[in-house]
């Protein structure tokens, strides 16, 4: 299941992730993406994983095609505490052109913080 999350607002986009991922559950928060990236130079994107997800192999196409959006994400946190993301993420953060953390589950709202937090040294951020 994937599910948008409650504090979700403007660029921010927070996304719990528990269970079985489907190409169903990519439908059903498509169109928020694509909106977003259509109001916004830059979504920022939010991740929880409370437990280890089962992936359906539709769910694994969906995925791909999502990367075609890669280059409108401005900054990605993962909030999990599950080891095997947290080595993912800091893997991931050192490839790509955009900010990329990890935060335990404990620090949820620090999390939140970051993901909309002013870029440092530019005097804006990215939600206009």
């Amino acid at each position: 299941m994937l599910e948008i999350m409650d504090r979700s607002c403007g660029n921010v986009l927070g996304l719990r992730l528990d269970g079985t991922l489907t190409a169903a559950d990519y439908a059903g928060v498509a169109p928020t993406i694509e909106r977003l990236i259509d109001e916004y130079p830059k979504v920022r994107i939010l991740v929880r994983v409370d437990r280890m997800p089962a992936v359906e192999p539709g769910a694994i196409w969906e995925d791909l095609k999502m990367g075609r959006h890669f280059l409108h994400f401005g900054r990605m946190a993962a909030v999990t505490d599950l080891d095997w993301i947290r080595r993912y993420v800091g893997m991931v953060g050192a490839v790509v052109p955009m900010p990329v953390r990890h935060f335990p589950v404990a620090e949820e709202d620090a999390a939140w913080d970051w993901i909309k937090q002013q870029e440092r040294g530019t005097g804006h951020d990215d939600r206009s």
